[in-house]
């Protein structure tokens, strides 16, 4: 029994023995470092199973003689787990130059401020050196802090820490910097770490920690301080979550060459100089916008909506930080139908405003100014995607239909991407058409203006005393019965075409007129909308009408071709009392094109459905309606503009 305790005594002892016989000075790949840098006593020994290579890497783990040997069976396999994964996630990023060899020393010795740090000593062609302290190591070894075993599903914080510091020597190795003469920014040097860190261990989630606490009120160059997001609003840390956005767009490989691009750097992070860099780096500038509407989608929606910032293991990380600041809206009409609102920013900071209009309104937001750099986007309190805010007068995009609330809140974003202290923008708020019918609460009227809210509702009338009145600008005249009876109806291509033949014979002089042959192919629709009637869709599908007229034996052809969607408000302005009538369109949406042509004198009339020569204006439509069909006529200024057409109801 003696002899079997001393036996296990042996075994038991062994390992330790052997270390000891083999140490060397712990700064035996740095001849030029002092003997106790950074606290490191001599003399240091391989872990067992060091030195070793992993996918041609060359990997040493060295440890000082206060090492624990007890810990050696539990520590191996999971720092074999942890260069594995690692090595494998960072070799696939196209370095332009091959990975470092890496020594890992491990110290029973604590730090104040680090659990892991990696320097550049003699670095290359020496090798990159990682000393992991005490607190690190019982957070790797512990069941409490860490996984115990690498076929764990979240192998531990302690492992990501370690990719983390992997990823530092990736950079040092593949930049030609020296960190004495040339610093490279540190929200670059970190927040690439925390990136590619959880891309080796997408299931721990530890660079969230910091992720959440991204201050978009301070510039993305500006958090620069070695901190952790807890203790600072500038975490370098933090910017992790600028490079997790960018995966769905760039992927692991190209944030890398961002990263290594970012060695054009000159100056020191939170500088001027940078900021200079970033608005010259096209990479950044189109980076920056994506993150920008990443981050403020997922602060107003949380992390359950699938908006935000996606992680690498497919969940999203809460955004918080920063505020939604209120804008004011100067009025500059007398009506109060057009405003505007002068927003700022810092560059490279995120700027989220927010303004109130009345509901039951069609309004336009467009630039005013533009910033220098960047971009204003918007969207309507509840939308889930930025819209580019366009130039004065440019398209539809800036249209919105706001609801029929007491008030719609209409948020905009603006970031800017120039090198300047702060930069600028004007928004201009315009109101084309209001439904002062919206129903207010507590019994009051809807007012005319952009924000002007609601008023006392006067005495009702008798429904057989009140007036009945129509116009463009609102018309209380009920939508005609023909048409709410049937909503939805198609083009009748036959009719539509001897409708056309009998208005062109009618409409010209009949001296010398020999003849009037029409051809109409393509489809279309016309959709009621809404319990009132009052919204319209048309759809025109290849419409193409084409005309030849004949007169004194000269043919002259004239085409009107139509391709898309038309939205538009429909006011009845009279009923005729016999299935008739007229209608005015208010036009405030659409994509496609109108385009009338007459070949033999050269004339051409465009639209674009979606630009300024087609919304906004005032269309006069008569009407006939009965029987299962309708026809319509536009007109503009007195001048037939598209149709005559003939619909047929759709049961």
């Amino acid at each position: 029994m003696m002899i079997l305790k001393g036996t296990i005594l042996t075994f038991l002892l062994l390992p330790w023995r052997t270390m000891a016989q083999g140490t060397f000075p712990c700064t035996k790949f740095w001849p030029t470092l002092p003997s106790n840098d950074h606290g490191v006593a001599d003399p240091c020994a391989y872990l067992p199973g060091y030195p070793t290579t992993i996918s041609n890497i060359p990997i040493s783990v060295i440890h000082t003689t206060d090492f624990d040997p007890s810990l050696v069976p539990l520590l191996s396999p999971l720092l074999t787990d942890t260069f594995d994964r690692t090595i494998s996630s960072y070799s696939s990023l196209g370095l332009p130059s091959s990975f470092p060899e890496i020594v890992l020393l491990i110290t029973n010795i604590s730090h104040p401020s680090y659990n892991l740090v990696t320097n550049q000593v003699e670095f290359p062609p020496a090798p990159c050196r990682i000393i992991g302290y005490s607190i690190w190591l019982a957070e790797l070894v512990s069941a409490n802090g860490g996984a115990t075993s690498p076929d764990d599903a979240d192998p531990g914080p302690a492992q990501q820490k370690l990719a983390h510091e992997i990823y530092h020597c990736v950079q040092k190795w593949n930049l030609p910097l020296d960190e004495a003469t040339q610093p490279f920014p540190s929200w670059v040097i970190e927040g690439s770490a925390m990136y590619f860190s959880n891309l080796a261990f997408p299931g721990v989630d530890l660079e969230w920690i910091d992720s959440s606490g991204y201050n978009p009120d301070v510039a993305l160059y500006q958090h620069d301080e070695l901190r952790h997001a807890g203790s600072s609003s500038k975490s370098a840390y933090a910017t992790g979550l600028f490079f997790q956005s960018l995966e769905g767009v760039w992927g692991a490989e190209g944030i890398n060459q961002f990263v290594l691009l970012a060695s054009q750097a000159n100056g020191q992070a939170g500088g001027v100089e940078e900021r200079k860099r970033l608005s010259r780096d096209v990479m950044a500038i189109m980076g920056f916008e994506r993150f920008a509407e990443s981050f403020t989608l997922g602060r107003a929606f949380g992390p359950s909506s699938g908006l935000g910032v996606q992680d690498t293991n497919g969940r999203y990380i809460p955004t918080a930080g920063g505020a939604v600041l209120p804008a004011t809206l100067i009025m500059t009409d007398a009506e109060g139908k057009e405003g505007k609102i002068d927003i700022a920013t810092v560059p490279f900071t995120i700027s989220e405003f927010v303004f109130q209009v009345d509901g039951g309104q069609i309004v336009m937001v467009s630039l005013g100014s533009r910033p220098k750099g960047g971009k204003v986007k918007y969207r309507l309190g509840g939308g889930k995607e930025w819209l580019d805010l366009p130039s004065a007068g440019w398209g539809s995009k800036g249209f919105i239909v706001t609801p029929c609330e007491e008030s719609v809140s209409v948020f905009v974003l603006f970031f800017s991407t120039a090198d300047v202290d702060t930069d600028k923008a004007t928004v201009l708020v315009k109101q084309f058409y209001k439904d002062e019918t919206c129903p207010c609460k507590n019994g009051k009227k809807r007012k005319a203006g952009l924000k002007d809210g609601c008023e006392k509702k006067e005495e009702p009338k008798d429904d057989e005393d009140e007036e009945q009145t129509g116009s463009c600008a609102g018309s209380n005249i009920p939508t005609d019965e023909c048409f709410m009876a049937t909503r939805k109806w198609s083009l009748d291509i036959p009719s539509t075409k001897a409708l056309v033949e009998k208005q062109m014979k009618e409409s010209l002089p009949p001296e010398g007129l020999t003849g009037v042959v029409v051809g109409v192919t393509g489809s279309g629709g016309f959709e009621i909308n809404g319990e009132d009637g009052k919204n319209v869709t048309m759809t025109y599908n290849n419409l193409n009408i084409e005309t030849v007229v004949t007169i004194t034996g000269m043919n002259f052809p004239v085409s009107v071709k139509i391709d898309g969607v038309a939205e538009a408000k429909m006011f009845t302005e009279e009923k005729d009392g016999q299935g008739g009538g007229s209608v005015c369109l208010v036009m405030y949406a659409g994509h496609g094109s109108a385009v009338g042509s007459n070949p033999l004198l050269g004339d051409v009339l465009r639209y674009d459905l979606s630009a300024k020569d087609w919304i906004s204006q005032d269309w006069d439509v008569t009407y006939t309606c009965g029987a299962g069909k309708f026809s319509i006529h536009g007109v503009l200024n007195g001048a037939t503009t598209f149709g005559p057409f003939v619909y047929n109801a759709i049961a």
